[in-house]
């Protein structure tokens, strides 16, 4: 197996098993270790990505999102 194709299917899974448990917004400060992630996240279908640049202030929206909605919000 290739090993970007086994990469990308454990992605595709970690997407899928965050959409399962009703996470749809997701808070990403940019990087290039978060690259992967991310485009996993846009392949699938249902997820807002939210872009915020100080991991900090990710964290703290983040949590203002859930506490605003009373859903689940994750951060990258």
């Amino acid at each position: 197996m290739n090993t970007s194709n086994f990469t990308r299917h454990n992605l595709d899974f970690f997407a899928y098993g965050l959409k399962s448990l009703g996470i749809k917004d997701i808070v990403v400060s940019p990087g290039s270790r978060n690259a992967p992630l991310v485009a996993g996240f846009l392949r699938m279908q249902g997820f807002e990505l939210h872009s915020v640049v100080d991991e900090r202030c990710a964290a703290f929206t983040a949590m203002g999102m859930a506490i605003a909605s009373q859903r689940p919000c994750a951060v990258i």
